[in-house]
């Protein structure tokens, strides 16, 4: 787990200490005498300034300023904190923290009461959340896409059923992100799904590399049989979407009408790229 906090420092979860790099001086904090070792699994910085971690039995909130830690162990329907590790966080619109816990249950730690609430029959092998802008909750899974009710608080499976014409082929998705535009870009094993919810249809690129010409711009190589799997997808604040890959790293414009590559052979230094 690795982030820029809104200062620019570097915090990142390294052999299961919380370590803090800060660029300016170029100096490491370890926080290995705060928390357990063994303990933390990962890091996110909230909108409310704070660092949250998660971690064996629940999650812990750091002030960067004053280093003051505050923690909140895992209380589900009244019974004590179990060892029940949080691998994964996300924070909703509304402030509310969406937990993954390694045994494949969901909990929200709500901050203004700052208690937990386990949430019933939570898909499997979850890999990520996202909410977008029309405060729609998607979760990815290696069991496909759902979508979560809030008022009847059902996971709702999405573009699975054989008659949709917008199915996903493969059911075993990766992540998921939205662009400026308000398009949802879903990763699966097989290739990117570009999702419009308004008009509920979707294009999809196998792998973006092959696919390029559609856009008439340069491509890798037109040598399908060659696997070429993407690794992650990113989103950055002028709307430009990146695609990381083995063979190197592709470029969406904001307008979706233009690829730009950068080849092992053109100012990177390795051909494989992986993102967290």
């Amino acid at each position: 787990s690795l982030i820029q906090d809104n200062s620019g420092a570097l915090w990142f979860i390294n052999a299961s200490v919380l370590t803090r790099f800060e660029r300016k001086t170029e100096t490491f904090h370890h926080f290995s005498d705060v928390f357990d070792i063994g303990s933390t699994y990962c890091v996110m910085e909230g909108k409310d300034g704070y660092i949250w971690v998660g971690l064996e039995t629940g999650i812990s909130r750091l002030n960067k300023i004053s280093g003051v830690i505050r923690k909140f162990p895992t209380y589900i329907s009244g019974q004590p904190s179990i060892s029940n590790p949080v691998y994964k966080m996300y924070e909703a619109g509304n402030g509310n923290l969406w937990l993954c816990h390694k045994n494949k249950t969901i909990s929200v730690f709500n901050k203004k009461t700052e208690s937990f609430n386990h949430i019933e029959n939570s898909p499997p092998d979850i890999t990520n959340f996202h909410e977008d802008r029309s405060a729609r909750l998607w979760v990815t899974s290696y069991n496909g896409l759902y979508q979560y009710n809030r008022k009847s608080k059902i996971f709702q499976r999405r573009l699975n059923q054989p008659d949709d014409p917008d199915r996903l082929s493969d059911q075993i998705v990766i992540d998921i992100t939205e662009d400026s535009m308000g398009y949802i870009w879903i990763h699966t094993c097989s290739g990117i799904y570009q999702y419009n919810q308004m008009l509920k249809k979707e294009n999809y690129w196998e792998h973006p590399e092959d696919n390029i010409s559609v856009f008439q711009s340069y491509i890798f190589g037109k040598d399908r049989t060659q696997s070429r799997p993407i690794r992650a997808t990113y989103v950055d604040k002028s709307g430009t979407i990146w695609f990381f890959t083995p063979n190197g790293i592709c470029k969406l414009t904001k307008q979706h009408n233009n690829f730009v590559v950068y080849k092992p052979n053109s100012k990177v230094i390795n051909s494989q790229f992986n993102i967290n």
